[in-house]
């Protein structure tokens, strides 16, 4: 009876990451504060969730304490972030950084016991590298915002492309 389009939710999807990553580039303070508090009111809905589960396992007789804490603790957080999400920049910079010294340095393990790779050392160092200066670097916010908004961008238009080749 309705013919539906099974690739027009991945037509949407190009086109949502197109609009993002261009607003990542070019209004990337608006785009930012939008991205954090989408993020805060999911922690806060994560918390109401966990509220919920402990509520039911309170009713069951089960006491979880530590998941009741967690989700208070969720949603203060998110709390913040909402009542004040240009402060998260600072926090998102220290994430990152973390994660990339991290990872790179357990690459570079990795790598020493098993390949020897020189190739992967040099990347496993440069991704310390690149963790230390976005960790300690405020301005550091605007550089990833910029390089996500690119690679958001061309993520849209080679799936936009292979959608219309492949489609075919």
């Amino acid at each position: 009876m309705f013919e539906t389009n099974k690739n027009a939710g991945n037509l949407s999807r190009w086109v949502i990451l197109g609009i993002l990553g261009i607003f990542l580039v070019f209004y990337r303070h608006f785009a930012l504060n939008i991205i954090y508090i989408v993020f805060a009111i999911g922690l806060m809905l994560a918390a109401a969730a966990g509220v919920y589960g402990w509520w039911q396992a309170h009713k069951a007789g089960k006491d979880d304490v530590i998941g009741l804490v967690s989700s208070a603790v969720m949603f203060v957080v998110g709390l913040w972030i909402l009542r004040n999400p240009n402060s998260f920049d600072r926090i998102l910079n220290m994430i990152i950084g973390v994660v990339l010294i991290v990872s790179g340095a357990n690459w570079l393990n990795t790598n020493s016991h098993e390949t020897g790779n020189k190739l992967m050392s040099v990347l496993s160092i440069v991704a310390i590298i690149v963790g230390v200066i976005i960790a300690t670097s405020h301005a550091a916010t605007n550089w990833v915002a910029t390089v996500c908004g690119f690679g958001l961008i061309y993520t849209a238009i080679t799936g936009f492309i292979a959608e219309k080749a492949f489609r075919e």
